[in-house]
């Protein structure tokens, strides 16, 4: 007895399978079925060997006989592994022809006549899946024949009853074998793994049914009853005439999945089988129909499988279209659009659209769609969710797919018939692609008549809208990386800084243009090289030490270093150096020598403005000095008029030379700024020459220096300003003066070349260093020489010349060997060819003398107290009547109510500047003819223009000149202030 739960040696079950006499052998569960194993018995049986079928197709090893058309064994064998393998439950052949090739002595293959009765069982391996099938076979080849022998025995039998009974003992014997034989036919009969019925006589009652018939149609109660009383279910569907027909011929009748309709359920519920079915008339000796044998499979779950089988192949093929078709495109709407036209073909579809979604609004917009012929586009139209049924767009909002087979129908939709229809729709299938909670997009499919929607429908409808989805957004997502990735090529390709990528070995990946042109590589050079090879000036640069310490620390760092490069190139770098995930590095680098040099360049401006301001204050204190003390002394005592006469005219000696230093300071700010408009004209040099010796000439004098001018005997033309270039050569002879000790020699001389004319001007004096050569010309930079300061001035002369020569399209330069050993300025002008003689100008004729009138009255407006009572002073002197007021509001009055003839007024008044107060009085009728004149510390060219546009007759600029002021007035208000002045 075995133990409960022992196991037995696997040589045990080997040696069982092959001393069974039951032929079996054990097939792979695969279309081919290899034969894995075989027993003895199986070999003896097919005269084979082991060697011959291990590792063969079963159907290899025993073919089909081709000449015989009744062959059908590898056919039957097939279909009852295909059984085992879908049910996965064991599968009977209870007698199948199936004859076997065998090779004789004679060396030729014959097919040999073979009955076989088989049954084919799975066999599961541990996990539940499928190991092999255990083929059991039988050859009932002998049994075939004994049966054949039955009968041609029962034949016998009739003709030999009335033979002698020595022979009963033999028929006995006979007939107990052929009981026995009948017995063993029958246990195959009823455990066949096809249905099988016998009926007999013309009413075709049932006498036989084996297992798998009696499980087919629900194990009714049908022996000994007709066909038409054992399954009435099947009357009027040509089931039972069938039967009559196959009688009637006496030919048989084969269906190939049949459809029928069985109460086969304890409930009377039909189900619809499908069955193989052959019908086979059965005959007596003389051929006449006795009986109806009926076979065949119930293949229902086969058909299924089958179908499913082809659906998934189809479903399969339109995805990998789908794939194939979607896989080079690249525009969204293209891929939705191509989509949609394979759905809507695939299903044979009235419209299939892609409806995107703002789940915000409530609104949806049809992106694209597809239309069978006949039917309108909906794409780009615009709809409100609601109007197709809150139901449904709740369903969908819900990520739910809606079939509805009938709008009209549906109660969810059928209150909304009237939008449907609009469009042409009658069923739809709506699938809907949500994401983050929001109803993102809709596949919907239409239909332009009522259609059930089918499994397969919806399965494909949803894997479309799945792969639509993901390709559109996959192709937005490249699109956008493809958009990115342009604009930071086109960021790195333009960008100023350098950039370099390395990797952990030091090899340069990745280089931008601006790095490879700061460091004087090709990308060629650089690119898939070691760095430390490419740039080996670098090794042991503080750049180098800063890309090994972030590299070893991996903490980010930034340096600013000067670099020498092989080249001998030297330039001050900004580095930022990064550390990256994979152990390399990646650096911004800035070539920053130009922003190095401005800093210096700045730096140098910077102190030579400070010093430039002391000076400034220096030169400003000077005349101040006298003229305080002169103002004190007339305070403190009383003056005759010698003295009184020498006091004034320190103090307007003082007053000119701070007046003058002012004008330089703003004639250089519009000069550089390049505010001065050149009034250009034809000039001969040698002119300008002497007009500018003559205004130097006393300072040349008082020096005691020796002059020469060595002037060209060809005319020496030029196009400039007269003024402007006169300033140009006095400035140059004002600083060769007074850098030259006194009794020195100045030189100046004209050269002309073809295009151009130089202007040399050379001294003997104190001479520039090297440094100040670099610097002669920058403002401020003068206030290094101290002789400049000696001889007063804010060494602006040559920040102006510089300034002038290049308004007039020309250069300066200076050149000097060294302190002491004198300097040469040369001005570069462009040579203009010598110009036509202009026609002699006309004499213009006096203007005639105003009307004389009585002393007219001024009004003088400034908040600066002592500067309006002295210039009223000044004017009282000279026989005006002066009113003076500091407010601009008391001021307008006093001008409405005496009405003065002139106003003088200071623009940077308290209240209301001077510019307003005289656009009131120009809009004054009491005032708005007077005549107006600014007096102001504003000097520039913006604020003259300013105020002539706010009414202004005259600009003058602190301090007013009296003579020039007294002379406006004059010219302005007629003779007749000379006239008093001359009575008074």
């Amino acid at each position: 007895m075995a133990t409960t739960g022992s196991t037995l040696p696997s040589s045990v079950y080997q040696a069982a399978f092959n001393s069974s006499p039951v032929g079996e052998y054990l097939l792979s569960p695969t279309p081919e079925a290899i034969i894995l194993a075989v027993n003895d018995a199986f070999l003896k049986a097919s005269s084979r060997t082991r060697e011959e079928l291990v590792g063969t197709s079963l159907f290899v090893a025993f073919p089909e006989n081709p000449d015989d058309p009744a062959d059908t064994g590898v056919a039957a064998l097939r279909l009852s592994l295909m059984r085992v393998i879908a049910s996965g439950k064991p599968d009977t052949l209870a007698l199948q022809r199936y004859p076997i090739s065998v090779t004789g002595a004679d060396g030729i293959t014959r097919f040999e006549e073979r009955y076989w009765s088989a049954v084919s069982t799975p066999i599961f391996g541990d996990d539940g899946s499928l190991e092999c099938i255990s083929h059991s076979t039988m050859d009932v080849t002998e049994m075939v024949a004994l049966r054949e022998d039955h009968q041609i025995a029962t034949d016998k039998l009739a003709h030999l009853e009335a033979s002698t009974f020595v022979r009963a003992k033999s028929v006995h014997e006979v007939n107990t074998a052929l009981q026995a034989e009948r017995t063993r036919l029958q246990m195959l009969f009823e455990h066949a793994p096809g249905f099988v019925y016998f009926t007999k006589g013309e009413d075709h009652v049932i006498e036989q049914a084996n297992n798998a018939y009696q499980e087919l149609i629900g194990q009714k109660e049908v022996i000994g009853k007709a066909v038409t009383a054992a399954l009435p279910e099947l009357a009027g569907r040509k089931f039972h005439e069938l039967h009559d027909e196959v009688w009637r011929t006496g030919q048989p009748y084969i269906a190939h999945a049949q459809r029928i309709v069985l109460q086969a359920a304890p409930d009377g519920s039909t189900t619809v089988r499908y069955v193989d079915l052959v019908l086979q008339p059965i005959t007596d000796a003389i051929g006449t129909v006795t009986g109806i044998c009926g076979q065949g499979a119930d293949i229902t779950e086969k058909r299924r499988i089958e179908a499913e089988l082809q659906r998934t192949a189809a479903l399969q093929s339109f995805q990998l279209a789908l794939a194939d078709r979607l896989r080079t495109l690249v525009a969204p709407e293209n891929i939705v659009q191509t989509a949609c036209a394979l759905l809507g073909r695939h299903l044979d579809l009235s419209r299939v659209a892609f409806c995107e979604v703002d789940d915000a609004k409530g609104t949806f917009v049809v992106r694209n769609d597809w239309t069978s012929p006949g039917l309108p586009s909906l794409a780009g139209d615009a709809r409100r969710l609601d109007d197709f049924g809150s139901e449904i767009i709740a369903a969908l909002r819900a990520g739910q797919l809606v079939a509805v087979p009938d709008v009209m129908l549906d109660p969810r939709t059928a209150p909304h018939g009237l939008a449907y229809e609009k469009i042409g729709v009658h069923a739809n299938l709506a699938v809907p692609v949500v994401g983050e909670g929001r109803l993102l997009s809709v596949l919907t499919l239409h239909q332009s008549t009522p259609r059930h929607w089918s499994d397969a429908d919806i399965e494909a409808a949803s894997d479309v809208a799945a792969r639509t989805w993901l390709a559109v957004e996959q192709a937005r997502i490249h699109a956008q990386l493809r958009t990115e990735h342009a604009r930071n090529k086109a960021i790195f390709d333009n960008m100023t800084e350098g950039f370099v990528l390395i990797d952990r070995d030091w090899t340069v990946l990745q280089m931008n243009a601006a790095g490879l042109r700061i460091c004087h590589r090709t990308a060629e050079q650089a690119i898939g090289h070691n760095h430390w090879e490419v740039w080996p000036e670098t090794i042991d640069s503080e750049g180098g030490q800063l890309y090994r310490r972030v590299k070893e620390t991996g903490i980010p760092d930034t340096r600013v270093y000067r670099q020498t490069f092989a080249n001998g190139h030297v330039m001050w770098s900004e580095i930022s150096a990064y550390p990256t995930l994979d152990g390399g590095l990646a650096a911004f680098f800035r070539d920053i020598t130009e922003r190095k040099q401005a800093e210096e360049m700045l730096r140098e401006a910077n102190q030579r403005k400070d010093e430039f301001l002391a000076m400034l204050a220096h030169e400003l204190r000077n005349p101040l000095a006298p003229i305080r003390a002169a103002a004190e002394l007339m305070a403190i005592a009383r003056l005759d008029e010698a003295r009184l006469r020498k006091t004034s005219e320190i103090i307007s000696r003082q007053v000119g030379h701070m007046t003058g230093l002012v004008d330089d300071l703003l004639d250089v700010s519009r000069v550089t700024r390049g505010l001065v408009a050149l009034n250009k004209s034809p000039q001969d040099m040698k002119q300008v020459v002497s007009n500018a010796v003559e205004q130097v000439r006393p300072l040349i004098e008082g020096h005691r220096h020796r002059l020469s001018v060595d002037l060209p005997f060809d005319p020496a033309y030029v196009c400039g300003d007269d003024k402007r270039l006169v300033q140009i050569l006095t400035n140059l002879l004002n600083n060769a003066a007074k850098y030259t000790p006194p009794g020195g020699h100045v030189r100046l001389s004209i050269a002309l070349e073809d295009e151009r004319v130089l202007v040399h001007v050379l001294d003997n004096g104190v001479g520039m260093t090297a440094e100040l050569q670099k610097h002669a010309f920058d403002l401020f930079a003068q206030a290094e020489r101290t002789a400049d300061r000696a001889q007063g001035g804010l060494g602006l002369g040559l920040a102006l010349v510089k300034s002038l020569a290049e308004l007039h399209d020309g250069t300066v330069r200076c050149e000097s060997t060294g302190p002491g050993q004198g300097s040469c300025f040369t001005v570069c002008l462009p040579r203009l060819a010598v110009p036509a003689l202009s026609a002699p100008e006309r004499v213009t004729a006096a203007p005639a003398a105003r009307p004389v009138r009585e002393r007219p009255r001024i009004l003088i407006v400034d908040d600066n107290v002592d500067a309006a009572h002295m210039l009223s002073l000044v004017l009282e002197a000279s026989g005006y009547a002066v009113s003076v007021e500091h407010r601009p509001g008391p001021a307008l009055e006093q001008a409405l109510h005496t009405r003065p003839a002139v106003a003088i007024l200071d623009i940077g008044l308290p209240e209301m500047n001077g510019n307003e107060l005289a656009r009131h009085l120009r809009s004054q009728p009491e005032t708005a003819h007077m005549l107006l004149i600014a007096a102001t510390g504003y000097g520039h060219d913006q604020d003259r223009r300013s105020s002539l546009d706010a009414g202004f007759d005259h600009y003058l600029v602190k301090p007013v000149d009296s003579a020039r002021l007294i002379s406006l007035l004059d010219e302005a208000c007629g003779s007749s202030l000379t006239v008093a002045r001359d009575e008074n």
